[in-house]
């Protein structure tokens, strides 16, 4: 059962991305996956989603990197992004890029509390 939100999950972490990818699709969202901020970037072109979630570290281009390029881009700029991480920014400017931020490990009800704030299901505070 869809519920018609789709997610741009970013991670170059196959594995993790493909058990996260599962724990969505289970709740009824769309999927698009990208495994580095340079092909989130290029998955954009294809259709705008209704939040992104991606990891922090990844290689050719971090989520540091992509939020900052979203949040700079007028046609970007009002999707709701989350970060699922095991180590955080510090510095409050890029804390500030991020709508959600989740700390790795996390549950999978975690993961769908913040799915569903981004999209719009929950209470988000931005």
């Amino acid at each position: 059962m869809e519920n018609g939100k789709t997610i741009l999950l970013v991670d170059d972490d196959a594995d993790a991305r493909e058990v996260n990818v599962l724990c969505l699709k289970s709740a009824g969202f769309r999927i698009v996956e990208a495994a580095h901020g340079d092909l989130a970037l290029a998955r954009l072109a294809e259709g705008i989603p209704d939040a992104i979630i991606t990891d922090l570290r990844m290689p050719m281009m971090n989520g540091l990197e992509l939020a900052r390029r979203l949040r700079k881009n007028a046609a970007y700029l009002d999707i709701p992004v989350g970060l699922l991480t095991g180590s955080p920014p510090h510095h409050v400017d890029d804390i500030g890029l991020f709508d959600e931020i989740l700390i790795k490990p996390s549950g999978f009800d975690d993961l769908l509390a913040m799915a569903d704030r981004l999209t719009g299901h929950g209470t988000l505070h931005r």
